[in-house]
Parts: C-alpha cells; sequence; structure tokens
C-alpha cells in the first residue's frame, strides 16, 4: 500500500475534499440527524460519496476499504471542528 498521505491523496481523502463533502452530507440529511449519526456512519457515507465522484481511482483490485474507512474516521473530529465553523 502507498504511504499515508500519497494514499489520501489518490483517493480524493484530503481536507479539500472531505470538507465539502460533510458538509454536502450534514445538508442532505439535516444538522439535527447529521449530530446523532455515528462517526463510522459518516466515514462510510463520505466514502461513498468519493467513489461516486471518482469511480475510476476506486476501481483496483486490492482496495483495502477498511483502511480508507479509517483514514477518514481520523480526519474527522478535525473535519467536524471546521465545519461547525460554517
Amino acid at each position: 500500500m502507498l504511504g499515508k498521505w500519497k494514499t489520501r491523496k489518490k483517493y480524493g481523502l484530503t481536507l479539500a475534499n472531505l470538507i465539502p463533502a460533510t458538509i454536502a452530507l450534514r445538508k442532505e440529511v439535516g444538522r439535527k440527524a447529521f449530530r446523532r449519526m455515528d462517526p463510522e456512519e459518516i466515514a462510510e457515507r463520505l466514502l461513498a460519496m468519493r467513489t461516486e465522484a471518482d469511480p475510476r481511482a476506486f476501481a483496483e483490485p486490492g482496495i483495502d476499504w477498511d483502511k480508507l474507512i479509517e483514514i477518514i474516521m481520523q480526519l474527522l473530529p478535525l473535519i467536524l471542528k471546521i465545519i461547525a465553523l460554517f
């Protein structure tokens, strides 16, 4: 597997991509429902949004989906703090 930063960049799992996606998800489900969502569910939904946005990046065999969700979950506390400002 690629290094952590290269993996994040390759799959678009950077703050620049995930913050707008998280804001869109919050708008889609509503603020109250978003606050009640489990962090793992948020991470899975964000990964699904990135997969839809760039299906070619996720088409390779052998992708460690659990690792990608783990990366998002590591970034999630920071992302949630940032979007709380909006």
